[in-house]
Formats: C-alpha cells, structure tokens, sequence
C-alpha cells in the first residue's frame, strides 16, 4: 500500500523535552538562557519541527533546501528555542498545569485530525484494511482490519506515551497566549481605520548605501538617518534633502511620491509610526531591518469594500484574529530581546559570526565543531563541513576545500538526512576544488555525480555551461537532453492537471439540473 511509517516516536512534536534528563549529545548545554542551560535536545526538536514545515513547501515548488542554506535554518531554530524556553518558564511562573484529563482530550483530538487526513488520503481503500496495515507496520505484529474506534483509542494512547511531554508544553505555551492576546477585541472604530490608505515621501538611509562603496554597521545607518532627522526639524526641505541625500535603491525614486499604502504593506514598526502622522508630518528614524526610513506623510484616503456592512462581523473577527497574532508576535520578540542570553556552542557561534559578515571568525569556531559533527546528526554535520569548505574555497586553500565539501556531501548521504536534494551543492563545491586543482578527470567526476544527485533545472543549466566551458560538447548535451525531457514532462504534467480540473468541472456541470437541457446532454 506504500504507506508511510507515520507513527514513528517523536512524529507528532519536537522530541523529548529538553527538561527531561538526557544523555550524549543531546545533554549539550547549547546556551544559558537567563541563567538557565538550553540543552541540544531543545535545539534539535525546534530545528527538526521547522523542517518538517518547511520541507514540504520547498517540495511543493520542486525545489530542495541547499546545504548552504542550512546554517540560517539552524541559527534561526536556536532563536525559536530560546523564545520556546522562556515561554515555558513563562508558564511555570504563571502555574499552568496541564492535568492527565486535559492531556487525554489533546491526545484525542490530534489523533482524530490524524485519522480523519488518513481517510482523505487514502479514500480509495477499504479504511480497515489500511489501519490495519498501519498497525502492522507500526508495530509489528499482524492485524488485517482494523475499527476506527479501535484505531483512534490505540493512537491516543500511543500519542501519550511517546509525545506527552511535548503535547503538554504546547498546552502551556497556548495557555500563556491566550492571557497574552486573548482578550484583543478591536472595535468597529478599528476596522474603518484598518482600510485607510496613506501617500507618503521616504527618506532612506541604508547599510550598504547606494553611492558609496562602504558598508555601515546598523548602528552608523542609526546615526546617520538622525542627522538627518535633525536637519529636517531644523527646517530642511524634505524634497531636496530626499534627492541630496536618500539612499533608495532605485537613485531616480529618491523623494518621490508612494501612493496608496495600506496597513500591513510594510513593517510593523513603519505602520506604528507613518499611520500616528497626520498630512504633512514627518517621522522619526525608522528600523527597517537595519536599515533606517524618514517618512513624510502626504496624505491619508479611507475606502471601504461595497460589502462592508453586510460583512463587518467577519472583517472585526478576521482583524480581531490578525491584531492577537501581532500581539503574540510582540511578546515574544520582547520576551526574547529582554533575555539574557550567552551562546556558548562553537556551531552557534560560528553562525552568529557568519551572520554578522565575519567569515575569519567562524572558521575556528566551525573546526572545533567539526571534531564531534558525526553525534550532532547529519543537518549539523553537513552544515559545518559546507561552510568550513566554502571559507577554505575563499582563501584558495583548494585541496583542504574538497576534503571538508566532501564530509558535508557524505553528511547529506546519512539515513537521517532530510535533505537528499541539497547533496548537490556539495558535490559542486568539490567539483569546482578539484577544477581549480588542475584535476580535469577528478573534477568531472564529481560534477556528474552533481547532476545525477539533482532535479533541479538551474544546476542542470548551471552544469551545461560548466561542460560547454570546460570543452566537454557530450556532457553539455546531456545536459541539455536533462532539460529538454524535464520542461516535457512538466509540460504534461500541467496539461494532465487542466484536462484533470475540466473533467471535474464538467463532471459537476452534468450533475446540476439545467434549466433548459438541449440535445446534447447539456454541454
């Protein structure tokens, strides 16, 4: 039946609580979170949980998650980990209890969502017959048919025992939530502004300005935009001093006019301030993700939808919804910014100096990682192996390049690998090692064995002009042959959909009774 194994321990949440005793690896002290250890069990269920949410989406696209791209992936988990913690200790502070009833009842509702995806999914097949498999599978013991009542006990009961811990942590944590937001109720007042619209100048003051070739840190982009703030309250021109002095992407936009912005086209910080103007104010310095805006409001224009009123009691429930997940947002940002946090982890802090641009920094830190990569599990494995390679690679150091790319590509090889499409980086980057070694044979090995590691057609055309550069016509049109049947069978699969959706189409066209049916059976 091809079905999948979807009952594995740790399947429905992050894993063992980091709280838990725990040994190996898992007992790493990754950071101390307000004087308190984050252990890698943590670190490892949130990165894990955010993969299986973002993998799918890549899938979805035919795309994979490169290994270059890893790094951010888990840095940004050792975020979510942090803010997870907190919010438990949250919890605590708050004595939220989670008692044996309320965990049974979440149990049960989320083996009744498991069950009923089950039934879509396979809504083709005799339903006992394919629970029974799933038992078989899962446990290893014969059962031909199974009940849906039958099932949906022996799932509860399964989801308790393996995910318990992690099912009463999410109950804590929507518990704090709902204090937290819970109570935003906004008013129709609310709504009619939710609908205005504002034209406005910006004045923008960038990290990597545009007219110069220097890159300011976050803070020098700070003061640069209040000495310009400062010269607009002295009495400055804002038209003039936009075309003097803004650093907007497009140089001929500097000053001119943005029509017709509305709530939640840009930043919250930017909505917060712009919408407080009134017509002809002007803002104070503006983050936008490290780079800094002044903006003068022009003027504000208010339309509302024709179905406002036969529809206001959704548009208060589905802004109400959207103003308690701001809120949410906020308080986790500010729980985070407020926490005391010391990453003590050499992989960690090799990604907090690669984020910050400082490559040199992050290779000793990535060496010490790379002596116990193999207990860290194959995403950390690869991760470090790439970006060791790749520092390598920017210093000419070829041979020591190959070698580290060559670790990450066999990281990506390791049964627990989520990531079999981002193997081909890998083998790229050793490829290219090897090229820049002078290893004509060695390098073409390994860029066929890129391709034959790849569905993805930009490194199938990236590849062709690799072989076209390298005098290889044979391998450059095999290449070519890749694309040509790949955008084929796309194109059948798209023609196979429409010819799909137009027999459901008419399929449901012919079930409804027509008024005046004529001879042709009403098509």
């Amino acid at each position: 039946m091809g079905l999948p194994f979807v009952f594995a321990p740790g399947a429905f949440g992050p894993g063992k609580r980091a709280e838990e005793p725990t040994t190996g690896a898992a007992a790493d002290v990754i950071a101390q979170v307000n004087g308190e250890p984050l252990l890698r069990a943590r670190l490892d269920g949130q990165f894990n949980q955010m993969m299986g949410q973002v993998v799918p989406i890549y899938s979805m696209i035919g795309q994979s998650i490169g290994v270059e791209r890893l790094w951010r992936f888990r840095l940004d988990a050792l975020d979510q980990a942090i803010v997870q913690q907190l919010l438990m200790r949250q919890a605590e502070a708050e004595n939220v209890e989670i008692s044996d009833q309320q965990l049974e009842a979440r149990a049960e509702t989320l083996a009744t969502q498991q069950l009923e995806e089950l039934k879509a999914r396979y809504a083709d097949q005799d339903v006992e017959v394919m629970l029974g498999a799933i038992v078989t599978q899962t446990e290893g013991r014969t059962r031909e048919r199974v009940s849906e009542k039958w099932f949906l006990r022996w799932l509860t009961e399964r989801l308790i025992d393996e995910s318990g811990a992690d099912i009463a942590e999410e109950m804590m944590v929507a518990a704090v939530q709902q204090g937290v937001s819970g109570s935003v109720a906004p008013t129709e007042q609310d709504l009619l502004a939710s609908f205005d619209e504002v034209s406005v100048r910006e004045i923008w003051v960038r990290r990597q300005p545009r007219r110069e070739e220097v890159t300011r840190t976050e803070e020098e982009a700070r003061q640069r935009a209040e000495e310009l703030a400062e010269r607009l309250r002295a009495g400055a021109d804002f038209a003039e001093l936009a075309v003097e002095a803004s650093e907007e992407e497009d140089a001929e936009a500097a000053g001119e006019l943005r029509d017709a912005i509305g709530r939640g086209r840009m930043s919250g910080e930017w909505d917060e301030a712009v919408f407080a103007l009134q017509p002809g104010e002007v803002s104070d310095p503006i983050n936008m993700f490290g780079d800094y805006v002044i903006v003068k409001m022009e003027s504000r224009t208010r339309e509302l939808p024709d179905d406002y009123e036969s529809n206001k009691q959704e548009l208060l429930a589905n802004l109400a919804s959207q103003k308690q997940d701001q809120v949410w947002r906020d308080y986790q940002t500010e729980l985070r910014e407020s926490a005391e946090v010391t990453v003590l982890d050499p992989e960690f802090l090799a990604y907090e100096a690669l984020r910050e641009g400082d490559r040199d920094a992050s290779l000793p830190l990535l060496e010490q990682a790379s002596t116990r990569a193999a207990e860290l599990g194959s995403a950390a494995e690869a991760s470090i192996f790439y970006q060791i390679a790749v520092t390598r690679a920017s210093r000419n150091e070829w041979e020591a390049a190959a070698d580290a790319y060559a670790s990450s590509a066999d990281a990506l090889m390791r049964e627990d690998s989520q990531f079999p499409g981002a193997r081909a980086q890998a083998l790229l980057g050793m490829a290219r090692s090897y090229e820049h070694m002078g290893e004509l044979e060695e390098c073409l090995l390994w860029y066929r064995a890129a391709s034959d590691a790849t569905e993805i057609p930009s490194i199938h055309e990236q590849l062709k002009s690799t072989y076209e550069r390298l005098g290889q016509a044979e391998l450059a049109a095999g290449e070519q042959q890749w694309m040509d049947e790949f955008e084929t069978a796309q194109r059948a699969r798209e023609e196979a959909a429409a010819a799909q959706q137009r027999a459901m189409e008419e399929q449901s066209g012919a079930a409804t009774p027509m008024p005046m049916p004529g001879p042709s059976g009403g098509q």
